[in-house]
């Protein structure tokens, strides 16, 4: 396996840490769990000793590290409490795998800025029940896939379609330039029906079947066929 067929297979896991998170993982039958991850250090008892028969009975890979390994595994050293697990998502990819052709042409959102996670778990939360085909989603800008953005997404992270990229404006300049059907995309501040989301920037990647023109720019049509609210701290703001 070279390495750009490695980087496309372990973009569909989404590392899971801490205990009680991948005990639930673990335990939900629809899950597909790749690896558990445990530190050297950890006492084989408890909760360990129930992630070990839980991993066995479902026969899941278990590899043992030490704390300084599973810490650059799980990049949160100190909320890991030296328990980690791949969990598979291949509904997941990278962006280099849209599809450009085709009809009809995908309906996304693209995220950049949402640093809060429980405004992005919200965020996925909300596409996941939506008519939009899924979401594209920075690396870098936006808060990072944790237990925290998995807790307010219900869950629906695991099955939400997401195409993830490294920089947002990188990956839709070069969208665009590999289809004319990927038009240029045009930054506004939205809320997408949760006031709490502030400064996030959202761009429409296709045409809608029922644009809507955002009441303080009409000429923007909003990124999803449902409501859209304007953050209100913003437009006193543009007020003044």
């Amino acid at each position: 396996m070279d390495y750009q067929e490695k980087k496309q297979f372990y973009a569909r896991f989404i590392t899971v840490y801490g205990r009680n998170p991948v005990l639930e993982a673990l335990r939900d039958p629809h899950l597909s769990v790749h690896r558990l991850h445990l530190a050297k250090s950890n006492r084989p008892d408890g909760a360990v000793a129930e992630l070990l028969a839980l991993a066995q009975a479902r026969g899941v890979d278990v590899r043992h590290h030490s704390r300084e390994e599973l810490a650059r595994i799980s990049k949160n050293g100190r909320q890991d409490q030296g328990v980690a697990a791949d969990v598979d998502c291949p509904r997941h990819t990278d962006y280099h795998d849209l599809p450009l052709s085709g009809a009809p042409p995908l309906q996304l959102l693209a995220l950049d800025r949402v640093t809060n996670p429980q405004n992005l778990g919200m965020i996925v939360r909300t596409v996941c029940a939506s008519p939009l085909d899924g979401l594209l989603l920075p690396r870098q800008g936006c808060a990072p896939l944790s237990p925290l953005v998995i807790k307010a997404s219900a869950g629906t992270l695991f099955r939400c379609p997401l195409w993830r990229c490294d920089r947002l404006g990188d990956a839709l300049a070069e969208l665009a330039a590999r289809s004319s059907r990927w038009p240029p995309m045009r930054p506004r501040t939205c809320a997408l029906t949760d006031p709490g989301v502030r400064s996030s920037m959202c761009w429409a990647t296709r045409p809608m079947a029922y644009p809507r023109q955002c009441r303080r720019s009409p000429n923007a049509a909003c990124a999803s066929p449902w409501r859209t609210a304007w953050n209100r701290s913003t437009s006193r703001s543009r007020r003044r």
